[in-house]
């Protein structure tokens, strides 16, 4: 009766684990979706600026400065975010093209780059 109990706290504890590593990998892929639409969001923003200043009503330069500066940041926030993604799903990003790649693959399969560089 002993054993069934241990193993039955095995198989509890396990299942609590992997609920964990679950929830962590939906809240990553929710911020990376949250990142991927204040992006979209900035570009547009600066879409209005370039439409302004084509039409002569607007001299855009400095506030195109702080929307790219603003775009590149949430990039590099994306690219960690996504680092995280792969990681928790046991996968690896590719160093040449950027695309994710299950985690025992030798190549990428988008580009054939060698992934043991990615180790």
């Amino acid at each position: 009766m002993e054993k069934f109990f241990s193993d039955l706290r095995q198989t509890v504890s396990g299942a609590v684990k992997k609920s964990g590593e679950l929830i962590e990998l939906t809240k990553a892929k929710m911020a990376a979706n949250d990142t991927k639409t204040a992006i979209k969001n900035e570009f547009v923003k600066l879409g209005e600026l370039a439409y302004l200043a084509a039409k002569g009503e607007e001299n855009p330069a400095t506030d195109a400065e702080a929307l790219v500066y603003k775009i590149d940041e949430l990039k590099e926030t994306l690219a960690e975010q996504e680092a995280k993604i792969a990681e928790l799903g046991g996968k690896k990003i590719c160093a040449d093209c950027g695309k994710m790649v299950a985690g025992d693959s030798a190549f990428c399969p988008a580009c054939g780059n060698s992934m043991e560089s990615v180790d």
